[in-house]
């Protein structure tokens, strides 16, 4: 794992993406971590569950989807996909 510091980063930017696809880093500030940037998939599926897997409003959603079927039971079959054709 590599360690460094915010102003390093400014001054050599560039180096960081490529870094990051080797081995994690983690960058910090006054000494404490602050961020780690990762390398990021190039297959577009695999970027989206990527980048879905890191936010947090997506994964609100998810729970409250959860607890939204967990309450209710959710709606029938057909009515779902009745939905998600658009003749609902």
């Amino acid at each position: 794992m590599k360690t460094v510091a915010d102003v390093e980063v400014q001054s050599h930017f560039a180096d960081y993406p490529r870094d990051c696809e080797r081995e994690p880093v983690v960058i910090t500030t006054g000494g404490r971590p602050r961020a780690a940037p990762v390398a990021v998939p190039e297959d577009e599926e695999e970027r989206w569950r990527f980048l879905l897997s890191h936010a947090p409003a997506f994964w609100d959603r998810c729970e409250q989807a959860a607890r939204r079927l967990r309450e209710t039971g959710g709606i029938p079959h057909d009515e779902f996909w009745a939905g998600v054709d658009g003749r609902g």
